[in-house]
């Protein structure tokens, strides 16, 4: 048997995690009926400012879908980025571990299959996984790293007109932006 001192503290975080996602999903609710475990969205971007929002310090900017997201969730208002880089940074947030653990030191650099990340501990604790948008740790697919679908975008520093989707089937798809004078 395995004792909590045994174990290291990233250990310890991932079981947590997975036991209070566990414990909420079998709660019931006051008359009797199961509950269902809430729904998570995750949303993080590269180079997305807090007062780049309508609700925050910019009223002006119209984001009402981020507005309803935010009214309805968790916001991590005092969030920083405690590495500057965005492939360091990303896996940071996927694993809960430092650079100098997961050996994601630099852009370019992948994240290895055998981290554990947000993917893993969700899909051990019962939840559907998707991914969507810029992976930026290495490859195409996010599946390897425990999400059930992913859709990576590629040429990530081009968005207008110039990133390419990568399906889990077939030819990577360019995408097109709107037609502004329409």
């Amino acid at each position: 048997m395995t004792r909590a001192h045994d174990i290291g503290r990233r250990e310890f975080l991932r079981r947590a995690a997975v036991g209070a996602l566990a414990l909420s999903a079998c709660r019931s609710r006051p008359d009797g009926s199961a509950r269902r475990p809430p729904n998570v969205i995750y949303a993080f971007a590269d180079e997305h400012r807090w007062q780049s929002q309508g609700f925050t310090e910019t009223p002006a900017l119209q984001t009402p879908h981020l507005a309803r997201l935010a009214s309805e969730g968790t916001m991590f208002t005092h969030a920083i980025s405690n590495y500057p880089l965005c492939s360091p940074h990303r896996a940071i947030l996927m694993t809960g571990r430092w650079p100098w653990e997961h050996g994601v030191i630099d852009n370019g650099m992948a994240l290895t299959i055998t981290e554990g990340t947000l993917g893993t501990t969700f899909r051990d604790a019962g939840y559907a996984t998707g991914y969507i948008g810029k992976w930026h740790l290495g490859g195409v697919r996010a599946e390897p790293f425990g999400f059930d679908l992913s859709l990576v975008w590629t040429e990530e520093n081009e968005h207008w007109n110039r990133s390419r989707f990568h399906p889990r089937d077939g030819d990577p798809v360019r995408s097109t932006g709107l037609n502004m004078a329409a």
